[in-house]
């Protein structure tokens, strides 16, 4: 008997270092980028080596995506399943926060078109207020 047979259909990833890989380059990127704004000696090569790096990880990284959904087939029904409910989740999310955001600028902008009064302290503030809430919560 193995020890390592799979006994669920889920997929359990294996130890990798492209994260902290990705984290450095990004990391390397944003200092490279600083010095180089700032006119400092090297900035632009720590830049492109940031960019390289993260670059180089996005390849190995969707290499190994690949390699184990098509020749090792670890993504199985539940797990592809899973996939499809994460993406339709994150742009249900991403459809909620720009109509949010566009509510608050038509409503702005609807009281703009009235004229409101700057001086009319009391619409004003509970304008801000509810403004202040709404993106707080995002």
């Amino acid at each position: 008997m193995s020890f390592f047979v799979q006994r669920h259909a889920f997929h359990l990833v294996d130890p990798s270092i492209l994260p902290f890989l990705t984290g450095f380059g990004m990391l390397s990127l944003t200092f490279g980028s600083l010095l180089f704004f700032h006119g400092f000696t090297f900035g632009w090569e720590a830049t492109l080596f940031g960019i390289s790096c993260i670059l180089l990880c996005k390849f190995f990284w969707w290499r190994d995506i690949t390699r184990e959904s098509t020749f090792e087939g670890v993504h199985t029904g539940i797990v592809q399943l899973g996939m499809r409910y994460a993406v339709i989740l994150f742009i249900v999310s991403e459809i909620m926060f720009f109509l949010h955001f566009f509510e608050h600028f038509l409503q702005l902008l609807w009281l703009l078109l009235l004229k409101l009064d700057p001086f009319d302290h009391l619409k004003v503030s509970l304008f801000l207020i509810q403004l202040k809430f709404h993106c707080w919560i995002h």
